[in-house]
């Protein structure tokens, strides 16, 4: 389909698409104008898609940091990454490799060891590259001959490495899990966790040790003499990772067996002589229990205090990074500085200013495992799954994509005006183009996008001619860095459609409909007129009630009926009556006039008087009207005709009778309706059932037999028809 051109323009109310907090429910304002959607708040903006955009703590969009992807590997999998102050240091799986990635991008294997994951490698201050390998717990030291084992931690895991000031490698290991330190001649056992796993590590520059573990959720500091203390308890089981950030240190913590921990009870994990299978990524799924997000980054202070700084609801974080300057203190504008968060599983890139978290980048590669500093003095990203090094230069692209998501009007609909504001240096313009379709999923119904637009802020674009029930948009910012889109407006009005009847029936004769709140045992029975001097009067309804209840009232019937209008505009209706030929041979002529019963009703059902009707057969007509929701021409009607309907008010009648002995014979019958009741009784005796001839009473002519002495006294017989008519006859006199 052709793309469409779009133009400036100055009008119109709008359907506001605002980024920010939680997705607000739809308020219409009247059906007969624009419909006006509010989406507010930062959950909007995370609906779309991006390529080089960020998005902010308030939904705001922004071209994001400038990245370089500078190599894709054909492991499987990176698990570590490190740097020895030139190049980045990758451990991988499954072959327990070992690479070194320059800054140009070239990559190069410098070591392999016997265990076949490398999940911690470390460049040490002398130049040299330690790795351990899992899951056989073994410490070595890449040389120029291959490698040589330093130490065996006697675990099943190392998780992590770290180098002290005084050049000794500590260890985070798991079955069992430890701290251990070798200083280059012995080995010994610093921290014993009560958890399985000591699951990440962090060395700061007082000295200090911070542990994290798998299994109960510890964060435990070690200070300078070797003390151990427990600062946080967390209700999540995995603590991944830790930042730095001078005056603070934040900590990720995982509600899920999200990275490769086995959280299984001690018991059954076995011991560091029993290595078990090697883990293999997985994406990690809560436990059953645990109604918290996914993830949580905490920031701990100096004082012993912890704060939440972040959480992600759905992802799994993998890697921290302190990078530059103290996050709680950044510099506005800065590309680069901040606290970053590495996730999976969509692969995306976060940053903590103060308490704003920023989503940056989302890349191809879903699992973003480590963040380093590089050779060069900027971040580096390294993802798994397929494995890749990525590095940020400190600036923001010239330009990126934002893509909405699939916005459903409900209706085909003709759209309005967009518009979009923010922050954004004078003249600042963005370019948009939309599209549309009546299909859930863009295919080739769709419109092509529409020929690109630029606009200023508050400038307004008109979309005539664009119209459809799906719509998308795709906004482009493009070369200028301080630019910041916070919110966009976009207009649509529903096509109306006519109302739909869903169904319309005449209820039994003598039903009635009355609010729960009617009360018949002190209530009078008030008929009220519609059409003031008209003959069709119906039970009072009180408006307040919704609920209803059934009752019965001889002479009366009720109308029922459900109806809907697709774009939930108020409903009136109206009922009419004609009366039918009914082929019955009684005189009807039928095909009348439709004679208005009610006008303006709002309520679903209408019980009336039917005694104001002659016997006959009838049909009702209702009509279902939203002139309350649209003005002139858009207003529409549906309207649907209810089955024949009879009223009859006549009696049953007695045909003919016949002594035969102690039987009497009757034939009786009845103008229009079905007999439903026929009894007799002898000398003001109990009434007894009459019997049926053909042995049930359902036809309006029936044969009836009677056992009764030639010298009964006074001999009646009650009949009742399915209209609720009865009649008593004397069959003592002749």
């Amino acid at each position: 389909m052709q793309s469409t051109g779009l133009r400036p323009l100055t009008r119109m109310a709008m359907v506001i698409l605002l980024f920010g907090a939680a997705l607000a429910s739809p308020e219409v304002v009247s059906a007969a104008e624009t419909e006006i959607l509010r989406v507010a708040g930062r959950e909007a903006a995370l609906e779309g898609e991006t390529e080089g955009v960020s998005i902010g703590a308030e939904g705001e969009l922004r071209t994001a940091p400038d990245i370089e992807r500078l190599i894709g590997l054909d492991e499987p999998f990176v698990y570590s990454a490190s740097t020895d102050g030139e190049s980045w240091l990758l451990g991988t799986g499954n072959e327990g490799k070992i690479f070194r990635v320059n800054g140009d991008g070239v990559a190069e294997e410098i070591g392999r060891l016997p265990e076949p994951e490398i999940f911690a490698v470390l460049g040490t201050a002398d130049g040299s590259v330690v790795a351990a390998g899992s899951p056989d717990g073994k410490v070595h030291r890449l040389t120029a001959d291959g490698t040589e084992q330093l130490f065996d931690p006697e675990a099943t895991y190392v998780w992590r490495l770290a180098e002290d000031s005084r050049g000794r490698i500590l260890a985070a290991t798991g079955l069992p899990g430890r701290l251990v330190r070798w200083d280059g001649k012995k080995m010994e056992v610093l921290y014993e966790s009560p958890d399985a796993h000591v699951r990440s590590l962090l060395l700061r520059e007082d000295g200090s040790i911070y542990l994290g573990t798998a299994g109960q959720g510890l964060v435990v500091r070690i200070d300078a003499e070797g003390k151990a203390q427990t600062l946080y308890d967390a209700d999540e089981p995995e603590v991944l990772d830790f930042a730095d950030a001078g005056e603070h240190v934040y900590v990720a913590l995982l509600a899920s067996e999200a990275s490769y921990v086995d959280l299984s009870p001690p018991s059954a994990q076995g011991n560091g002589e029993e290595a078990s299978e090697a883990p293999t990524p997985t994406l990690g799924s809560r436990a059953g229990d645990h109604e918290g997000p996914r993830s949580v980054v905490l920031r701990l202070h100096g004082d012993g205090t912890v704060e939440r700084a972040a959480r992600l609801e759905d992802e799994t974080i993998h890697a921290l990074a302190a990078f530059g300057a103290d996050p709680g203190k950044p510099k506005k504008g800065d590309a680069e500085k901040g606290l970053w968060i590495g996730t999976g599983q969509d692969g995306r890139l976060y940053r903590l200013q103060g308490d704003e978290l920023i989503r940056e980048l989302e890349l191809d590669e879903r699992q973003l495992v480590a963040l380093v500093q590089g050779p060069d003095g900027h971040l580096g990203v390294v993802t798994t799954n397929s494995a890749a090094v990525y590095r940020l230069d400190g600036s923001r692209r010239a330009s990126g994509t934002y893509e909405s998501k699939i916005y459903d009007l409900k209706q085909p609909s003709d759209m309005g005006v967009f518009r979009w504001n923010g922050q954004a240096p004078s003249s600042s313009k963005v370019r948009v183009s939309f599209r549309t379709g009546m299909s859930s999923e863009p295919d080739a119904t769709w419109t092509g996008w529409s020929i690109p637009n630029d606009i200023e802020a508050r400038e307004e674009l008109s979309l005539a001619g664009i119209s459809g029930r799906f719509l998308q948009w795709r906004m482009e910012l493009r070369d200028q860095p301080d630019l910041e889109v916070r919110w966009t407006e976009l207009s649509y009005r529903q096509r109306n459609r006519a109302p739909e009847i869903q169904s319309f029936e005449a209820h039994d004769p003598g039903l009635i409909l009355v609010p729960q709140s009617f009360n018949p045992t002190s209530t009078t029975f008030e008929p009220w007129t519609p059409n003031r001097e008209g003959i069709f009067t119906s039970i009072r309804k009180e408006r307040e009630s919704s609920q209803l209840k059934t009752l019965w009232k001889k002479g009366y019937r009720t109308l029922q009926w459900e109806a809907s209008d697709a774009n939930d505009d108020p409903l009136v209706y109206r009922l009419e009556v004609r009366r039918e030929a009914d082929g019955g041979g009684y005189g009807d002529t039928g095909g009348g006039e439709w004679i208005s019963m009610v006008e303006e009703l709002e309520e679903s059902w209408f019980s009336f008087d039917s005694t104001v009707l002659p016997d006959g057969i009838y049909r009702f007509r209702l009509t279902a009207d939203d002139r309350e929701g649209n003005l002139g021409a858009r207003a529409l009607q549906g309207s649907e005709l209810s089955d024949p309907v009879t009223v009859d008010h006549s009696a049953p009648e007695l045909v003919s009778r016949k002594r035969n002995g102690g039987r009497l014979e009757l034939e009786v019958q009845d103008a229009r309706s079905p007999l439903r009741d026929a009894q007799w009784s002898v000398a003001g005796g109990k009434w007894q059932p009459a019997r049926a001839v053909d042995g049930l009473l359902d036809s309006r002519r029936e044969r009836l037999e009677l056992e009764v002495p030639a010298d009964a006294q006074w001999v009646l017989l009650r009949l009742t028809d399915a209209a609720f008519n009865v009649v008593t006859l004397d069959l003592s006199t002749d």
